[in-house]
């Protein structure tokens, strides 16, 4: 396992010389920070950067146990990046909002909302399949023990409404 704090001096000094890469323990990295990066997103790319960070500090909490901080500046950066850019944030509200209405009305007993496949093609079966599995996935985990499904079923229904014109 890689020492963190030689990463970081690492990463530093290359820094400082001004190298825009370095090598550590073998594998090539940039030395261009969150921060710097975010800077040349658009506000979707923002959202997504600061998305796909705090997923993967989180599972990595839950899989070791440990916290990283390396992982935690790098979320906060695009955190920080999403919170300042206004066109980020209403995409993200609007999204929560999106979610809430969704999840409100399966737990009304309304149907699960699930995609459909939007144009021809292989591509757009499997992107909504793969939006479904997701969809189909959150809320298993939510269910009690004896009512879940299986990855079968789960796959089954996903092609089904993907399919469904």
């Amino acid at each position: 396992m890689p020492n963190n704090d030689d990463f970081r001096k690492s990463f530093a000094s290359s820094k400082k010389s001004g190298a825009k890469t370095f090598t550590h323990q073998g594998k090539s990295y940039t030395t261009q920070t969150a921060s710097e990066k975010a800077q040349g997103m658009t506000p979707k790319q923002k959202l997504d950067a600061y998305y796909k960070s705090y997923s993967s500090e989180s599972s990595y909490h839950a899989r070791t146990g440990n916290y990283s901080k390396s992982k935690a500046e790098v979320t906060r950066s695009y955190q920080d990046a999403a919170v300042k850019d206004p066109k980020a944030m209403e995409m993200d509200y609007k999204m929560r909002i999106d979610a809430y209405k969704k999840e409100k009305s399966y737990k009304e007993g309304g149907k699960m909302p699930l995609k459909k496949a939007s144009g021809k093609g292989k591509s757009a079966v499997q992107k909504a399949v793969s939006a479904n599995i997701q969809e189909l996935t959150r809320a298993n985990r939510e269910k009690p023990a004896g009512k879940k499904r299986s990855k079968e079923q789960i796959a089954a229904i996903a092609y089904s409404a993907a399919r469904k014109k």
